[in-house]
């Protein structure tokens, strides 16, 4: 056996991407801690990123001194609002890995919407929600964190995660996108259940 066979002792049964990605997280769930320590983490995991989700020209409301708000492009350009969106896309990606929030964004393959959650109604492969939307649709994603909101064991991480992602991505958009986004969430009846959750708290 050579060196180099030695450092391959898993072949056979390898970690799987979503291990590896939790393995490399700077704040494990189990890590999260409790009271002011959760505090903390939450805050630190939802704060606003370093550059922020905007919509068009076309969408934007400017402020007092005319100026586009930050996030927001001032341009009717699809390409540059794509082009801008996508490096918050990128930044989201990264801190959604660095507080351990991917089961957010995995979303396991639905089966039958009409059994229970714990009955067969989810199984695998999962899908990344932000690197693979097109394979999803909008009834799935909301159809799974509905069930996670709902049947998550009280200060479950997946009730967690949910929670820390949403909060994460409204702090990240700019004000215009933000309304846009919570009319849209208003008009939804799968989600009219979301807007009593209090999402200050870290549970």
């Amino acid at each position: 056996m050579s060196k180099f066979d030695a450092m391959f002792p898993g072949v056979g049964t390898p970690c799987s991407d979503e291990d590896i990605a939790k393995e490399m997280a700077t704040l494990a769930k189990a890590n999260r801690g409790t009271g002011k320590e959760l505090a903390k983490n939450l805050s630190l995991a939802t704060a606003s990123l370093e550059f922020k989700f905007g919509v068009t020209n076309g969408l934007t409301i400017r402020n007092s001194s005319g100026e586009i708000e930050d996030g927001n492009y001032s341009s009717n350009e699809i390409a540059d609002i794509f082009s801008n969106n996508g490096r918050v896309m990128r930044c989201l990606m990264d801190r959604v890995k660095q507080f351990d929030m991917q089961d957010a964004i995995m979303i396991p393959t639905l089966i039958d919407k009409t059994l229970d959650a714990n009955k067969g109604k989810w199984a695998g492969p999962t899908t990344d929600m932000l690197e693979d939307v097109k394979t999803l649709t909008l009834d799935e994603v909301k159809e799974y964190a509905s069930d996670i909101l709902k049947f998550d064991k009280p200060n479950g991480t997946g009730r967690q995660d949910q929670h820390w992602l949403l909060k994460l991505i409204r702090n990240s958009c700019s004000s215009d996108l933000r309304d846009i986004v919570t009319l849209l969430m208003r008009l939804s009846t799968n989600f009219q259940f979301t807007s009593r959750v209090d999402l200050s708290t870290s549970s």
